[in-house]
């Protein structure tokens, strides 16, 4: 299966949220660039991106999926009370 990257972030908490929003909607997802070491970027910042990758034929789907502004829906759930 080819991968392709849907989005780069500068830090892994915001991947992992990405992440999850993806698996949610049955997406696989793999992060590329975790854990390569604080010093890395030092000499090349670009090179510290996390990048989401996901199935080439799911790509549309979670670009998507990412560029959905979802405030709305979680603001009416808090004003709900969270049920």
């Amino acid at each position: 299966m080819d991968y392709e990257t849907v989005a780069s972030f500068r830090n892994s908490l915001e991947a992992e949220v990405a992440k999850g929003r993806l698996e949610a909607e049955g997406i696989p997802v793999i992060l590329a660039g975790i854990g390569l070491g604080p010093l890395t970027g030092f000499f090349n910042p670009r090179s510290n991106d996390v990048r989401l990758q996901v199935p080439a034929e799911h790509l549309e789907e979670a670009r998507t999926i990412l560029n959905t502004d979802w405030s709305a829906d979680v603001d009416a759930q808090w004003d709900k009370g969270g049920d």
